[in-house]
């Protein structure tokens, strides 16, 4: 019974340890990706100017200004999406980084828990609650973290 207790006790500090050093680099990840998606909306946001005086310049038929323009909002739109690439990237890498961290607490979690338990549900029944509350805290983080912003 003892060494039940003390494994029992030890596999939780194992997954408390594995949380914890997973912390900085999930909110590292999701940092760079937030900071990224602002550059992304103030790149967009500051698009507009440029697409209106193009639109002024094609009334006034004065084509280096247009052409000019047209470069700028050229390099606009790559900015826009050579940042909104970085920031889906980062945002992908947080995602199936803690959906991983989620698993590997979910395992652990699953193996603490008794025959009992284990005889009345089946392999495939205790797998897929394991995943479906993974995909929720998922998506949760995700709504939370990327799209409330």
């Amino acid at each position: 019974m003892k060494s039940s207790i003390t494994r029992r006790a030890l596999q939780l500090f194992e997954m408390e340890s594995l949380l914890r050093k997973t912390k900085p680099i999930l909110k590292r990840l999701a940092k760079k990706s937030l900071i990224w998606l602002l550059v992304f909306e103030v790149i967009v946001t500051l698009a507009i100017y440029p697409t209106g005086n193009y639109i002024n310049s094609l009334s006034s038929g004065n084509m280096v200004d247009t052409l000019l323009i047209a470069g700028v909002i050229s390099l606009f739109s790559f900015l826009a999406l050579a940042s909104y690439v970085l920031m889906d990237t980062y945002r992908n890498n947080f995602r199936e980084f803690l959906r991983l961290v989620l698993r590997s607490a979910g395992s652990r979690k699953e193996q603490l828990l008794t025959a009992a338990w284990h005889k009345k549900f089946g392999t495939g029944e205790k797998e897929a609650v394991i995943h479906k509350n993974i995909e929720k805290v998922g998506k949760f983080f995700d709504y939370i973290v990327f799209m409330a912003m």
